[in-house]
């Protein structure tokens, strides 16, 4: 493992974090793998030295404070999952009334006939509640993203 790998993974189970302290702590990594790899240590010596990113990781996560965990967006995964299945429901609506209409006629000799034509229901407003809701979900995300 390289220096490079050693961090990238470092990164990947701190990923709990706010990015603002993941690279408070990459940063420390990076600068401490620089001392050793100057001070004559070899990287793969260094890391070894170092211990597991996995080990690293979980020990700095267990002092981290709340302040550094990221905050769960629950809006935006509610929304994220309500527009998914709107998604998924307007084409199951979409594909099964593609093809559906009849007509039936009722009637015989000896009285009035009744004809009746029975088409496909209109789903248009659940394809308008549908992109509404996508397109609300996409502004939502878009805004936080750059709230942070």
């Amino acid at each position: 493992m390289n220096k490079k790998i050693f961090l990238r993974t470092l990164k990947k189970y701190l990923r709990k974090l706010k990015s603002s302290a993941i690279h408070r702590h990459i940063s420390y990594y990076e600068e401490i793998l620089s001392d050793m790899i100057e001070s004559g240590l070899s990287e793969a010596d260094s890391i070894e030295k170092l211990g597991s990113p996995k080990k690293i990781a979980e020990i700095l996560l267990e002092e981290a404070e709340s302040q550094d965990f990221k905050k769960t967006d629950w809006l935006g995964r509610g929304l994220i999952i309500f527009s998914v299945a709107l998604v998924l429901i307007s084409i199951f609506f979409f594909i099964k009334s593609s093809n559906y209409s009849s007509i039936s006629m009722i009637g015989g000799g000896d009285g009035p006939t009744s004809i009746f034509l029975a088409g496909k229901i209109d789903y248009t407003g659940l394809y308008w509640l549908t992109a509404g809701c996508i397109i609300i979900t996409v502004l939502y995300k878009t805004i936080q993203n750059f709230v942070k």
